[in-house]
C-alpha cells in the first residue's frame, strides 16, 4: 500500500472519530459539572463588564461611570454614550445576581453528559469581579461544560439591556 493511502486512512480515523469523548479537553468539563451546585449567588458586585463586539471590546466601569471602547490595535477610546438611568440598570444587576450553570439554564439538553460536540460558545459579556472574571454564556462543549450566566429571565434581561446599550455605543 502506498504512503498517500495509509495517510489517507489515518486521517480518516483521526477526523472521523475527533468528537468522540472530548469533553475531558475543556478546562472544566467534568461529571462534577452535573454535580455541582446549580444556582450561585454572588455576594460580591462586579465593578466593570466588557461586551465583545466587532469593533473591539466596550469596557464598562460602573464605579467611575465611564465607558472605554478598546480597539485590536489596543487604542481605547473613552465614549460619552450611556445615560444615568444605564448606569443605574447595571448597578441593580450588580448588587444582588444568582448564576447558573447549563443544567439549571435549561439551555443545553446534553447538560451533564460526558460526550458532547466541540462546540464552543464564546461569551456575550464578562463581569469584572475585584480579583477575578466571570465569562457570561460561555460553553466550552455542545453540553454547555463550564457555562455561566443569570438565573431564569434575568439572563434575558441583562442581555437586552448590553444590546441597547452596545447600540447606541456603537
Amino acid at each position: 500500500m502506498s504512503r498517500k493511502w495509509v495517510f489517507i486512512i489515518i486521517a480518516g480515523l483521526v477526523v472521523g472519530f475527533q468528537n468522540c469523548s472530548q469533553s475531558n479537553l475543556s478546562p472544566q468539563a467534568t461529571s462534577a459539572d452535573a454535580n455541582m451546585k446549580a444556582t450561585t449567588t454572588q455576594t460580591q458586585p462586579f465593578i466593570a463588564l466588557e461586551i465583545p463586539s466587532n469593533m473591539g471590546i466596550l469596557s464598562i466601569d460602573l464605579i467611575t461611570s465611564t465607558v472605554v471602547r478598546i480597539s485590536g490595535q489596543n487604542s481605547s477610546t473613552e465614549l460619552n454614550c450611556m445615560t444615568v438611568s444605564d448606569f443605574e440598570d447595571l448597578k441593580v444587576f450588580s448588587d444582588s445576581y444568582s448564576l447558573c450553570n447549563a443544567a439549571e439554564s435549561g439551555r443545553y439538553a446534553n447538560a451533564g453528559q460526558e460526550i458532547c460536540t466541540q462546540e464552543y460558545q464564546s461569551p456575550y459579556a464578562t463581569l469584572v469581579l475585584n480579583e477575578s472574571k466571570v465569562n457570561l454564556g460561555e460553553a466550552f462543549d455542545g453540553c454547555g461544560h463550564g457555562y455561566k450566566d443569570f438565573c431564569g429571565s434575568k439572563a434575558s434581561e441583562f442581555q437586552s439591556l448590553l444590546s441597547a446599550i452596545a447600540y447606541k455605543c456603537h
